[in-house]
Parts: structure tokens; C-alpha cells; sequence
């Protein structure tokens, strides 16, 4: 399911670009790789991101692509629930900045409208994640309100549903384009006290090994 999946994905974005002139299908592969190699997500969601990618250039709405043509051929070769997961992420890739405000809370609420199933907004995190960290890919003229965004709406969704990995990976990307200064000093304070860290883990670590 999930290659034939990656294969209409291949075929519907050849020849598409990213903003630094990469193959845009590196974008779905990413966010494939987070949502099942880091946020332990199955087969069913990581084949909802590739024929999402798939259909996203189908139209100029929501209501567009979600009657596409493309879409209505998935419908009779994928599962219904998959299906319903790329129709809200559909929907999600629509909401403008007005909608939002962007207040997290009204972001979240307008994600629940479109779908109760919990895995649609762990794979927005993760395609949010996935923009951050290819965020050369995106035109310069974008990357400060994508990194914006990112802190005041993605980053407190992750820690509501206790992805803090995540979250802290959207903090330190936005500290590191928007204070690079401070990212730089942090960052070297960091690995001045490293040893004397991994030493006092070690430490603390033992007794409860020896417990265990």
C-alpha cells in the first residue's frame, strides 16, 4: 500500500521543484520518514502523506482537490480511513493566517473540524517539522513567517499532545534563525559543560541500573 502509494506520488510531482531547486518529492519522503521513524505512526498514515502530496497541486481549494480526479481513483484502491485523512489534510493545508489569528487554541480547533482522528495532526506536525528543517528549500521571502508560525501555532500543538521533542526541535530552529547570536552562545555552552554532564547522568544513572 505504502509503494504504490509513493509510486502515484512520484508520477503526479515529477518534474516539480522546491524552492532551492531540489525534487519537491524529498518533502513527502521527509515527512515519511518523521511520522513513521520518529513518531512510530503505521502504514495507513504514512500512505495518507504521500497521496496527500499527490493531490495537493490538483486545484485551488480544498473543495478542488478533494474532487479531483486523482482522488476519486484513490478512493477505489486505498482505504476509506486513509482517504479521509488526505481529504483533511487537504482541508488543513488551506487555513490562511486570518483564519488562525495565530493563536494556537483557534489553530486547534479548526484542525479538530476537519477530522477527529488524531493522526491528521500528528502528520501536520511532522510536515511542519520537516519544512523547518529544510527551510533553505523555502523562498527567502517565506522563511520568516513559516519559522513564525511555526513557534506560535505548531510548537505549543506538539507539547498539548506531549511530542516534546518536537516541540523543543521547532524552538531551536526558530532561536537559530531568529537570534543566531544567542543559538550560537547557547549552543557553546552547551558543549563546554558536555562532559561534566554525561559524567553526573552517569552517575545518576548507576544506582538505578543496579536497582533494576
Amino acid at each position: 500500500m505504502v509503494i504504490a502509494a509513493y509510486e502515484e506520488t512520484c508520477r503526479a510531482l515529477e518534474g516539480r521543484m522546491r524552492g532551492n531547486k531540489t525534487p519537491f518529492i524529498g518533502h513527502p519522503l521527509g515527512v515519511a520518514d518523521i511520522v513513521s521513524g520518529e513518531l512510530g505512526l503505521q502504514a495507513e498514515a504514512v500512505t495518507a502523506v504521500f497521496l496527500h502530496e499527490a493531490n495537493r497541486f490538483q486545484g485551488e481549494s480544498a473543495a478542488e482537490i478533494n474532487s479531483s480526479a486523482l482522488l476519486a481513483s484513490f478512493q477505489s484502491r486505498f482505504p476509506a480511513d486513509v482517504i479521509e485523512i488526505v481529504k483533511s489534510l487537504n482541508n488543513i493545508s488551506f487555513i490562511s493566517l486570518q483564519q488562525t489569528g495565530l493563536e494556537e487554541e483557534r489553530y486547534r480547533k479548526l484542525i479538530l473540524s476537519y477530522s477527529s482522528d488524531p493522526r491528521v495532526v500528528i502528520i501536520k506536525l511532522a510536515d511542519r517539522l520537516e519544512i523547518l528543517r529544510s527551510i533553505d528549500a523555502i523562498p527567502a521571502s517565506k522563511r520568516n513567517s513559516k519559522i513564525s508560525e511555526s513557534l506560535l501555532l505548531y510548537a505549543p500543538l506538539a507539547h498539548q499532545l506531549g511530542l516534546y521533542k518536537l516541540k523543543s526541535e521547532m524552538e531551536d530552529i526558530f532561536l537559530r534563525h531568529t537570534e543566531p547570536e544567542q543559538y550560537r552562545s547557547i549552543t557553546n555552552s552547551l558543549k563546554a559543560t558536555e562532559k561534566a554532564r554525561d559524567v553526573l547522568a552517569t552517575r545518576f544513572i548507576a544506582p538505578l541500573e543496579e536497582k533494576l
